[in-house]
């Protein structure tokens, strides 16, 4: 429970009979009104009511309220100084028939005397500033002006005022700068940084400052620039919105800032800025490179399938210098490009380049022996470089599972210019059958001259029943050959030689086994095929066709066919057509 600060009960007492307030005297005691009011009623006092706790108040210090307002103090200092509201004080003094101050009185009043001001006016024609006189004398520093212009004093200019405010100080400190870093453009880093101002730096001409603000985390790159310029200058670091911080490089020189205007980045260039056309060759890629790191998006993200990435590089500035910051592109790394307008900004435009191997061009010629960049966009670059930019492989023998040697290669290689069967090579060397044949097409070991896979087209493949695979001999097929020439059906010659319909529709077309002549399709066309009735899964015979093509020029519907003879409509529609059943005319 909360104790209560001890109170002296008879001095209380004693006080609020000689017309103290219930307020001050809760003051005084470091407690409430409320208590004040319950001790003194313990003690038998009689609490006074509102308005002769005013008539008292105004009794006891009416004399000293117009003493202190006829001195020349305020309502709000009178107030304060007796614990009363100001309008209280108001009321005291007109009930008295004091006259109260006009405005324009209040307004020529200070709180100074005249010995005050003529001491003021002494020291400041001493040096004495007016932000010190201000302070002693209490008094606005606008009021005093006005006070020492009144009395004929001629006030000192903005540069007089600094040398006296500055004098006996230690000089100011100088940092240390290379302003001729620009007079040449000559090197990797001196491209990069200029790109870099294009797209990101400020250039204020008339007040020759210069200055480039870039997040937080990217504070190693103005390390760098500040290195290359030759600066002790310490980064400047400040917070911005939504929590994120900022560090600037920033610095004030004439030579510097007229330089870079000279050379395209001059103020306010966002909608006028042009490209550099005089920029050599040698340098375009670091200019570039400086550019989008300041201003340009290089990306690599998934696609909605999670098995293909998509990949993007894109920079935003204004129509003139995109255009011509495109060409240099296309020139360069032989890609296309797209180009968006901003949505808000008229004027300003960005340039994208898509497509894994289109941006895997652009990053490979910006970040050719680049020794200075962005780290994080570097990094967006590798994740994109990295994966298709794969080390030599160890070849033919030099692999560490490799079966063959280079002698053997050549070997197998000359058995298959000589017609031998897969398989009988691959057992002579105890290899796979696989194995042989992707040598044989040039898959594996194309580095083993003596055989060329496009000089002996046609040779090196097993064919017929030297394949290893193979089920039939080149007798058994000259005999299907002429079952197929006597008419006999697909089923019926598979059924007799062990094998499906489909190895025998294989050789009828004339897709396998070419090389076995007595046998030609074009001049048998049509033999052997199963038609109408004879087709196992035939529902008409060829008099009900013959009887449906009838109706059918008699001009009757499918649907009336149909439903006469129970048929689908489907299947009169293929007669109808001619897809089923063409030769019943």
């Amino acid at each position: 429970m909360r104790k209560s600060n001890p109170v002296d009960i008879k001095q209380l007492v004693n006080d609020y009979l000689a017309g103290a307030q219930l307020v001050l005297l809760a003051r005084q005691n470091r407690t409430t009104s409320k208590r004040i009011r319950h001790l003194l009623v313990e003690q038998g006092i009689i609490i006074r009511t509102s308005s002769e706790s005013n008539l008292m108040r105004t009794r006891v210090d009416t004399n000293k309220i117009v003493a202190d307002y006829k001195a020349g103090k305020g309502y709000v200092v009178i107030a304060k100084e007796y614990q009363i509201s100001q309008q209280r004080v108001k009321q005291t003094l007109i009930d008295l028939g004091v006259t109260l101050r006009s405005q324009s009185e209040k307004s020529r009043r200070y709180s100074i005397t005249e010995a005050d001001i003529a001491q003021a006016v002494a020291e400041y024609e001493e040096g004495v500033t007016l932000t010190s006189l201000s302070k002693k004398y209490k008094v606005y520093i606008e009021s005093l002006k006005r006070l020492l212009i009144e009395r004929g004093v001629v006030l000192r200019t903005i540069s007089q005022a600094q040398s006296i405010r500055t004098a006996g100080r230690p000089s100011q400190k100088r940092y240390t700068l290379d302003e001729s870093f620009l007079d040449v453009i000559d090197t990797e880093v001196k491209a990069y940084w200029l790109g870099f101002m294009y797209a990101d730096g400020y250039n204020g001409e008339y007040a020759n400052k210069v200055v480039l603000s870039l997040q937080a985390r990217d504070r190693p790159i103005l390390e760098r620039f500040a290195r290359e310029l030759d600066t002790d200058r310490p980064l400047y670091f400040r917070k911005v919105s939504r929590g994120q911080s900022q560090f600037s490089l920033s610095f004030s020189n004439k030579h510097l800032s007229k330089r870079l205007a000279e050379l395209g980045c001059h103020q306010a260039k966002t909608f006028t800025t042009t490209f550099p056309d005089w920029m050599p060759d040698v340098l375009l890629p670091h200019f570039i490179r400086g550019y989008i790191d300041g201003d340009g998006c290089i990306q690599s993200k998934f696609g909605a399938d999670r098995n293909s990435r998509i990949c993007v590089i894109q920079a935003l500035g204004s129509t003139a210098f995109i255009t011509r910051f495109a060409d240099v592109i296309r020139v360069n790394c032989e890609v296309g490009g797209s180009f968006v307008d901003h949505p808000k900004s008229p004027g300003i435009i960005r340039y994208d380049v898509s497509g894994r191997l289109q941006v895997c061009r652009v990053l490979a010629w910006l970040y050719k022996d680049a020794t200075i960049y962005l780290n994080r966009k570097k990094r967006s670059a590798e994740k994109i470089l990295v994966p298709y930019m794969l080390p030599e492989r160890p070849l033919g023998e030099a692999r560490k599972h490799s079966k063959l040697t280079n002698d053997q290669v050549l070997l197998i290689k000359s058995q298959i210019e000589s017609r031998e069967p897969y398989k009988v090579i691959a057992e002579a060397f105890g290899v796979k059958e696989t194995a042989i044949k992707d040598i044989a097409i040039g898959a594996t070991w194309r580095h083993i001259t003596g055989y060329s896979q496009k000089a002996n087209a046609a040779r090196g493949s097993a064919k017929g029943e030297h394949a290893g695979s193979a089920k039939l001999t080149e007798a058994d097929v000259r005999e299907i050959k002429t079952l197929i020439e006597a008419g006999q059906l697909n089923t019926e010659i598979a059924a007799r030689f062990g094998v499906t319909n489909a190895n025998i529709s294989y050789i009828r077309k004339g897709k396998g086994w070419t090389h076995v002549t007595g046998w030609n399709e074009q001049t048998n066309a049509g033999i052997g095929v199963a038609r109408g009735s004879q087709y196992k899964r035939a529902v008409l015979t060829e008099t009900q066709v013959a009887d449906i093509k009838a109706m059918m020029r008699q001009g009757l519907g499918d649907t009336k066919i149909a439903s006469q003879l129970g048929l689908k409509r489907t299947t009169l529609l293929g007669i109808r057509q001619g897809r089923n059943w063409k030769h019943i005319k």
